[in-house]
């Protein structure tokens, strides 16, 4: 179990994702507290964020900080994953302990993503105990599997922060309501809601939050969406950043997807 001082320190971590200083901080106290193997992981891969994508550069104290995280890694990753591994276990043999660790990898000392199914999400959110920080979630499942009551878990999570991604397949009005007005999906930088029944209603109501601020792509594909969801999306403040917009298989005319073109250019896709 976790201490209210661990307890602290993953939380000053979630409320600065992008900024090493809290994950230093946290490696100190793993160091005082019996783990010196974590926390010098934790500066390894720090580190190594900071050096960058650019193999070329500071290369001399690459090379040697790649192979003690390796090290590490393979001596402790088991342990250092297990509490993750088995909140997310399933019952079939893919979705067991063992499935997950295959499938996870580390970056700037933490679980770098996880992406999930509804199912998983569920068991994630109702792990009994607080777990370590996870840099990024991202959450998609196909109609079949729609249920409009794990959406609601989803984004009232109080841990969603984390939730990067969020695609839902028969999504409706009511998910869209929900979406944006939960308050926790703080990052969320990518929106499916496709093959649904989202409507113009649904769509200006999404324009107007301050939610798709963040959104670099947002797929609304299949759904009942015409002229008054295209232009409420034209006069969005809030969609600046987006480079992905997906709105084939609507009720949209040639005027306002030529209004669409002009606001959005080559991110859309109609």
């Amino acid at each position: 179990m976790p201490t209210d001082e661990q307890l602290a320190l993953w939380a000053a971590i979630r409320d600065r994702p992008d900024d090493d200083l809290p994950r230093l901080v946290y490696a100190d106290w793993l160091e005082e507290h019996g783990d010196p193997a974590r926390a010098e992981f934790i500066r390894v891969q720090c580190r190594l964020g900071q050096l960058g994508s650019d193999r070329r550069k500071g290369r001399k104290e690459r090379l040697p900080l790649e192979e003690r995280e390796r090290t590490l890694l393979a001596a402790h990753k088991e342990v250092w994953a297990d509490p993750l591994c088995r909140a997310l276990a399933g019952p079939g043999p893919a979705e067991g302990p063992a499935g997950w660790l295959g499938r996870m990898t580390f970056h700037r000392g933490f679980v770098r993503a996880l992406y999930l199914d509804f199912r998983s999400a569920a068991r994630l959110m109702s792990c009994p105990t607080d777990l370590e920080p996870v840099d990024a979630i991202d959450i998609r499942d196909c109609q079949a599997n729609y249920q409009p009551a794990v959406v609601r878990r989803i984004v009232g999570w109080t841990r969603a922060e984390c939730v990067t991604g969020l695609s839902v397949a028969g999504a409706t009005d009511a998910d869209v309501r929900v979406i944006v007005t939960a308050g926790w999906l703080t990052r969320l930088n990518s929106l499916g809601l496709w093959f649904g029944s989202v409507s113009d209603a649904g769509v200006v109501e999404l324009a107007r939050s301050p939610l798709v601020g963040r959104l670099r792509g947002l797929d609304l594909q299949q759904n009942a969406i015409g002229d008054r969801g295209a232009l409420a999306l034209v006069e969005s403040s809030h969609l600046e950043r987006v480079r992905y917009l997906e709105l084939h298989d609507n009720r949209i005319g040639p005027g306002a997807a030529a209004e669409l073109r002009e606001r959005f250019g080559d991110a859309l896709r109609m």
